[in-house]
């Protein structure tokens, strides 16, 4: 779980980008990535080349935008440095739609309050988030919930989220209750009706190991998932006693 006091103000004019600085810039790029494809008749994009090219141009627009026009040589150095990592996610980008795969939604927030979560023995509560990504692949009739990770390793939603045969992390489990119960579309309808099977959860991953560049998708069992729900009560029923510490 995330420790909130380690939270701290980030400057995203210093003199160079820290970790979070240079994740939520290749985040912004990735997002706008996104929805321009999204809004484009061009949702299903198979060239990396021309993946590639509207990547570099996200790029250099949103430099100017959050550094403005004198970069300081640090950042420029980190912004090249970006750039291998957007050229094989460009390459992974336009496989996986030759595989079917369409982009559907971007920053897609859960609507309302939330989602209504019951705690046994305690207060229910609302659950809310934001799914960096969802995808839809007309030929499985799957969906896929994405989420954005730019951290140097690179590791898998399992290594992320289980330690010691237990759940630490409870971001994608969390994420196909939000897509099933808490998004709607322009017209007020769910945005995703299927069963929960064809749901699948991952990361797409832009590590500092180009190698390891691509869309990693969990491989959790409906027991598995069912007990990261057990979790996530366990979590917030020990939060309403105040028996968590920081």
């Amino acid at each position: 779980m995330e420790r909130f006091k380690k939270l701290k103000y980030v400057d995203d004019r210093a003199r160079e980008m820290n970790a979070l600085v240079f994740g939520d810039f290749a985040h912004d790029i990735l997002k706008e990535f996104g929805k321009t494809v999204l809004e484009s008749s061009e949702c299903d994009i198979t060239d990396s080349k021309e993946v590639s090219r509207m990547l570099l141009g996200i790029l250099k627009k949103k430099r100017v935008e959050r550094f403005g026009e004198n970069v300081v040589p640090a950042v420029t150095l980190q912004v090249e440095q970006l750039k291998p990592r957007l050229a094989a996610f460009a390459e992974k980008q336009a496989k996986w739609a030759g595989e079917g795969w369409k982009i559907k939604a971007v920053e897609e927030p859960a609507s309302g309050d939330g989602i209504p979560w019951p705690i046994k023995g305690g207060d229910p509560v609302h659950i809310r988030g934001r799914i960096d990504r969802i995808d839809y692949n007309p030929e499985t009739n799957e969906w896929a919930l994405l989420d954005y990770k730019t951290d140097a390793k690179g590791y898998s939603p399992d290594k992320k989220h289980r330690k010691r045969n237990d759940w630490v992390d409870l971001q994608l489990p969390l994420y196909r209750h939000i897509a099933l119960r808490g998004l709607v579309d322009e017209d007020g309808e769910p945005l995703i009706t299927c069963e929960e099977e064809r749901i699948k959860l991952g990361y797409i991953s832009l590590p500092e190991d180009t190698d390891k560049t691509g869309f990693q998708i969990a491989d959790w069992s409906k027991e598995l998932l069912d007990s990261a729900d057990d979790k996530t009560s366990e979590v917030i029923l020990e939060l309403q006693k105040g028996a968590v510490e920081f």
